[in-house]
């Protein structure tokens, strides 16, 4: 003897389910947005802090040899060695920090009042001479190509 329980058809999902998924999906989209949004404007506000600080942007320090810092600047004697960088300051205090820019990172050593300058890195040796009382800092690029430009005075 068989006995027949009935035909089992699929049960389908009541609209209210349904309607419940896709809010949940809409809600984690517009979540997951907002924080990849939230976290570009970060960023991007943080490389604007660090710019004006540190002077990015800013005029290029004068570079000098030898015989015109002998005649014009200080020694630099106070050695800080950073992201590749052997850097040498006349004065002044420093702070080096890597930062995120749009084309990869730069690493950075920004000085209070070095006076003058001297940086090695890839091959490269440079002095710098910014002046006495002079914020400036020393970048080194994705490419390894060094550069100095004069900071804001008062944003140390």
């Amino acid at each position: 003897m068989s006995k027949d329980y009935g035909f089992r058809a699929k049960q389908r999902a009541g609209k209210g389910v349904i309607a419940s998924i896709v809010v949940g999906a809409v809600v984690v989209v517009v979540v997951v947005g907002g924080i990849v949004v939230a976290n570009n404007k970060n960023t991007e506000a943080t490389f604007q802090a660090y710019a004006f600080k540190y002077g990015i942007g800013g005029p290029p320090c004068r570079v000098v040899n030898t015989t015109e810092l002998a005649a014009d600047g200080p020694t630099p004697n106070h050695v800080t060695d950073y992201g590749g960088m052997h850097l040498m300051r006349a004065f002044g205090d420093v702070e080096c920090n890597e930062i995120a820019v749009k084309t990869g990172r730069l690493k950075l050593c920004h000085f209070s009042s070095p006076g003058s300058l001297s940086a090695q890195a890839g091959g490269q040796s440079l002095i710098y001479l910014p002046g006495l009382g002079q914020p400036a800092s020393v970048v080194i690029d994705e490419a390894g190509k060094l550069s100095c430009v004069l900071a804001p005075k008062g944003q140390d």
